[in-house]
């Protein structure tokens, strides 16, 4: 069943002492098939009237222009794919020369996922996604076992050593977002979910990373999966201060991400998207705060 998406994008922006907020509409199209456990997943979250994974969904409305190149590792059946494109593909007269920069580039190795994301790209006629039905890690060529589960592909996953011998596996080979985005000049933001393979794949990062051309970085934190994989908070927050990076938790309901400094610990029941990247980059793309919410919270003032 086609599903459409529609959610509202402000800009802001700032001349001389005044700030401005305009609005535009925008959509995209998905193919709906409630039988499966992700697409129930994700109805859920647009049955409240949210983007899918609102916290991800509303950070990239407020920081995709027109003209920006963007990475989902991870894309599955590609509702943040679909997003990133209905955002950099505006095709107005005033961004008609950046859309023509605009580019998508999405990874899902799973062989049903992948195909229900190109239906849907090729659902919303978007000519500036590339999907790449690749398994991303620490080194290219290598071999990884990889799970793709049949009750639900939102958890399907790859590890070095076999877990669970119950489960049905496959060997990949790996390849690496180095490898993968070397013509890549400047990417504006990565979003990477791979249920526990996150350190595997930004140590295959390692070039991108040292030249500093991910802006910003999405990464999915789920504290078991990591650890399937010999990682943690901690192993990723190391890796990504030795380039500069600083660790934030993205909003859900879309203010500014909350700094979390490097010493303090991070305690949650639920699953949370970390953002690494450069106070400097947010102090350029986002231009105003709305801190009205923040002040006066609904829980504590109903009225």
């Amino acid at each position: 069943m086609e599903q459409i998406i529609n959610f509202n994008q402000n800009f802001f922006a700032k001349d001389k002492d005044q700030y401005y907020i305009m609005n535009s509409k925008r959509s995209f199209k998905y193919n709906q098939d409630l039988s499966q456990k992700n697409h129930q997943t994700i109805s859920t979250f647009h049955s409240y009237g949210h983007l899918y994974e609102p916290d991800i969904g509303n950070f990239l409305v407020r920081i995709i222009k027109p003209g920006d190149v963007c990475v989902d590792v991870g894309a599955n059946i590609g509702m943040h794919t679909l997003l990133m494109a209905s955002l950099n593909a505006d095709k107005t007269e005033n961004n008609a020369d950046k859309t023509e920069k605009s580019k998508i580039i999405s990874f899902e190795p799973n062989e049903k996922c992948y195909n229900e994301l190109k239906k849907n790209i090729k659902l919303n006629k978007y000519k500036t996604v590339e999907v790449r039905q690749k398994l991303l890690g620490e080194k290219p060529g290598v071999e990884s076992f990889y799970h793709a589960s049949d009750k639900d592909s939102g958890t399907s996953y790859a590890l070095k050593e076999i877990d669970d011998q119950s489960l049905n596996w496959e060997k990949v080979k790996t390849s690496t977002l180095d490898k993968e985005l070397k013509h890549e000049k400047s990417i504006k933001v990565l979003k990477m979910d791979v249920e526990g393979f996150e350190g595997n794949v930004l140590r295959g990062s390692k070039n991108l990373l040292e030249k500093d051309l991910i802006r910003y970085w999405i990464i999915e934190y789920t504290q078991h999966c990591l650890a399937r994989n010999n990682d943690s908070l901690d192993t990723l927050r190391t890796l990504m201060e030795k380039h500069n990076l600083e660790m934030f938790i993205l909003d859900p309901s879309g203010g500014l991400p909350k700094f979390i400094p490097n010493k303090v610990a991070l305690k949650t029941f639920t699953i949370p998207n970390l953002l690494f990247t450069k106070t400097k980059h947010l102090n350029e793309d986002w231009v105003m705060e709305d801190i009205e919410n923040h002040i006066k919270p609904k829980s504590l003032w109903p009225m």
